[in-house]
């Protein structure tokens, strides 16, 4: 007897799931369908022992079912459990808009089921009901090559009441109202009064419970437990037996905190939170992905090699490596000096006099007349004869200063560059020959060679290295303070520019006149052109006359204005008519593009017409201003951009990129720190000091494994300084937000949780941390997770195919005349 145990619609009303079962089946039916055209998937068989059931569907007309579904039986028995999921669906065409549900679907009362009478080895996947096999162990991996290691993240499912009962240690709720400090410290809490809380613990723990009317042990075990969380640090050495009184019996369940009292209210005068966002993600499982060479075979034909009967062929191949190595290196240097002197002698004619070939040439004027007549003209008269002698020989205390001050002004006057070049060049050449012969002279039947590509096989697996909690951290600005200290250390004072969608300006279309004038300004834009503006024609035409009148490339006529003398008469603009004194305003009257036809009626032959044409800038002439204007102010910005993040880092180039990831990692870390910190309890005693805390983060969170990404403002690529620059440097320059992924230590889980939540570091191990109720659910996961960290296999290995460059002969058949394909 089959029936139905429910249906389960998806939030788009797109997707439906019906569970059935067979009375005495060991598995449920699943079937999935599509409420738009009621196509209903085959089943699939979901099994009652927690193993996992694959799903993947097409159900018409688009959509597509993919994810796993499994069983989880409640209290450990087979017939009571619910059905988990984590599928998602898409439209099959495009995959685009995924739809993802996590979770229970349905509670499943099934009665008293069979055990499975064979049951079936589970492959490995990430879900929450298997644990690993029992005896891995690392000495049974394969042996093989790292290829890359990665992490699978998982979330946690949620937790039911009968959970949180069965598998945590929880106070009674009836000890609110028997015992009055537990019910006068929920009061406190209802009332978000803190502090008032604080001072209650305080007064309990002062006072001696012994002169206090008799209570329950584990009632006051549950007061005295409550009161020392509420004060850390009052007694940590008596804190570590109540845990353990509490969780007798129960060794491995943790305590869970009461709603009613934790997490503490908010502090009424606490400081502004730290920019950012930190929280619990993921569940992450380091996997590495290993092979092994396992043979080799046959692949693809390379070549065919063919011989006639009588045939005899030589067949040479060669094969070659050439390098070329090539060093360079140049130096050069400038050097300019110029000196002056006061004496009298070292003036330019003394100079020229005191050069050793130099010659002094006169000029003799004889009878020399000047005679002007009208304004134009003028009249020589009058002889001119050339006379040259030697110059003074120059003294002999002048020669070396001859000599200095002519070398002085050539130093002035020249520069001295020296330039060394050297190099080396290396040029290594290998050549490999290889000669073959074919003699099918003998024979007189013809012979056919096969060549096939080699290929080698490989067998890939999985290995599983452990589990690690997975905190999210978003950071604005990561380079903030880097870029501060910089800018703080050199003494620039250049300012960060704003892009253009600080501005409002997320597209060309939203760009004015005005605001282009403004932006050029800012950016420095000096190839930016005015935005079109109007213009105005005006013209003259008599009785009769016509013209075409010009439009300027890009406009439209607007408006038209007609002003007339000398009688009575009209005007023809396109299609529209003028007189008098009129106009005519408005592109939908004329709105003509290339030329306007113009014309001039009247009865008598002294009529004049002034003719003002208006135009405007057309739609079309303006968008492409706007995107002209709109691309040149970007550029103008990454200009600015460039710059100012240059400046910032002006000898990273010279930085191995070892160093700039230390740079990076370091500050991540301290905007991660400061997210914890902020988290920090304000009322915390003396103890309780920053460098405390940094210890605890430092030992709870496995720093040297963070992953990071960097985004923009509009999630777009961030762009490279240069061609020379760090790509990952200068996305961490230019970020506006960062994602970190934090690892936390296996044996440090539940503290880093209870610090979050409660503003204080747990000060006992691990194992004994209590937990609230909203990280119930993560812990009840955490400590599903096989203890053991060995390593072992995932899955089952499965081979791949490299191919190489080498070719084999085959011998085992001939040249495939026909594939079949079965």
């Amino acid at each position: 007897m089959t029936r139905t145990l429910g249906i389960w619609t998806s939030a788009d009303g797109q997707l439906m799931l019906r569970i059935d079962w067979e009375q005495g089946a060991t598995n449920l039916s699943v079937f999935a369908t599509s409420t738009r055209s009621g196509h209903e998937s085959p089943a699939f068989y979901l099994p009652l022992n927690g193993l996992p059931c694959p799903v993947h569907c097409q159900l018409k007309p688009d959509i597509e079912l993919k994810g796993t579904l499994w069983f989880k039986a409640l209290s450990g028995h087979l017939g009571k459990g619910c059905v988990w999921a984590d599928i998602y669906s898409t439209n099959a065409p495009t995959r685009l808009h995924p739809r993802r549900f996590e979770g229970a679907l349905l509670e499943c009362f099934l009665g008293e089921v069979p055990e499975p009478v064979e049951p079936v080895e589970p492959p490995y996947l990430p879900d929450k009901s298997y644990q690993g096999p029992e005896d891995a162990s690392a000495e049974a991996l394969p042996p093989g090559q790292n290829l890359f290691p990665y992490m699978y993240l998982r979330h946690w499912p949620a937790l039911d009441s009968a959970a949180l009962a069965k598998d945590f240690i929880v106070m009674p709720s009836g000890f609110i109202s028997q015992s009055p400090f537990i019910g006068e410290l929920a009061r406190c809490k209802s009332q978000g009064q803190r502090a008032a809380m604080t001072r209650l613990a305080e007064r309990y723990l002062q006072t001696d419970q012994s002169a206090s009317p008799p209570t329950a042990p584990l009632q006051l075990a549950w007061e005295r437990y409550l009161a020392l969380l509420l004060v850390p640090g009052f007694s940590t050495q008596t804190l570590a037996p109540l845990t353990l009184e509490l969780t007798e019996g129960r060794s491995q369940a943790p305590i869970l905190l009461p709603a009613a009292l934790f997490p503490l209210p908010q502090q009424t005068a606490s400081p502004p939170e730290a920019p950012g966002q930190l929280a619990p993600y993921a569940i992450g499982e380091l996997q590495m992905l290993r092979q092994r060479l396992i043979g080799y075979e046959l692949g693809d034909i390379a070549r065919v090699q063919s011989l006639m009967p009588g045939e005899r062929q030589h067949l040479a191949q060669s094969q070659g490596d050439s390098q070329l190595r090539f060093a360079h290196s140049q130096q050069q240097s400038h050097s300019e000096t110029q000196n002056s002197a006061d004496e009298d002698w070292l003036n330019s004619q003394l100079h020229q006099q005191r050069t050793v070939m130099e010659k002094l040439c006169t000029d003799d004027y004889q009878n020399l007349s000047t005679h002007y007549g009208p304004p134009t003209e003028a009249t020589l008269n009058g002889t001119v004869s050339h006379k040259t002698q030697a110059g003074d020989n120059p003294a002999s205390k002048d020669r070396t200063q001859m000599a200095r001050h002519l070398l002085d002004k050539s130093q002035s006057l020249l520069a001295n560059s020296q330039q060394q070049q050297s190099g080396q060049q290396q040029l290594s050449h290998q050549q490999q020959l290889a000669k073959s012969r074919f003699d099918n002279s003998a024979s007189n039947e013809p012979r056919i060679g096969v060549y096939r590509w080699l290929n080698r096989r490989f067998e890939a697996f999985v290995v599983h290295y452990g589990n690690r909690l997975m905190f999210e951290c978003l950071l604005p600005k990561p380079a903030a303070v880097y870029i501060r200290q910089q800018r703080r250390l050199c003494g620039q004072a250049l300012a960060e520019p704003q892009p253009l969608a600080s501005f409002g300006i997320n597209d060309w279309s939203g760009l004015d006149s005005q605001l282009a004038r403004t932006l050029a300004v800012r950016y420095q834009a000096l190839d930016i052109a005015p935005c079109p503006a109007p213009r105005v024609q005006s013209l003259g035409l008599r009785a009769g006359e016509q013209r075409a009148l010009a439009i300027p490339p890009g406009y439209q006529v607007s408006a038209v204005a007609l002003n007339t003398l000398g009688g009575e008469g009209r005007l023809l603009a396109g299609d529209q008519q003028l007189s008098g004194q009129q106009q005519l305003r408005g592109t939908a009257l004329f709105g003509e593009e290339q030329s306007l036809a113009l014309c001039a009626e009247a009865t008598g032959t002294d009529f004049l017409a002034a003719v003002k044409v208006s135009c405007e800038p057309s739609a079309t002439l303006l968008e492409q201003w706007q995107q002209d204007c709109y691309q040149r102010l970007q550029a103008a910005y990454q200009r600015q951009a460039e710059r100012y993040y240059r400046q910032q880092t002006p000898a990273m180039d010279a930085q191995p990129r070892e160093s700039l990831r230390q740079v990076e990692r370091h500050y991540l870390k301290a905007g991660a720190k400061q997210l914890l910190l902020a988290r920090q309890q304000q009322d915390a005693p003396a103890w309780l000091s920053r460098p405390r805390l940094e210890q605890f983060f430092d030992d709870a969170i496995e720093w040297p494994e963070m992953s990071y990404r960097f985004f923009s403002e509009d999630d777009t690529e961030l762009p490279c300084l240069d061609s020379q620059a760090d790509p990952l440097f200068s996305a961490f320059l230019q970020a506006a937000s960062t994602r970190l992924l934090l690892p936390v230590r296996p044996d440090r889980e539940k503290a880093l949780l209870y610090y979050l939540q409660s503003g204080a570091p747990w000060p006992l191990d691990n194992s004994l941390c209590p937990v609230h109720l909203a990280n119930a659910p993560l812990v009840h996961q955490l400590q599903a997770l096989p203890a053991n960290a060995a390593q072992h296999l995932v899955g089952e290995p499965w081979t791949e195919l490299v191919p190489t460059h080498q070719q084999v002969l085959d011998t085992s058949t001939a040249l495939p005349w026909q594939v079949r394909h079965d």
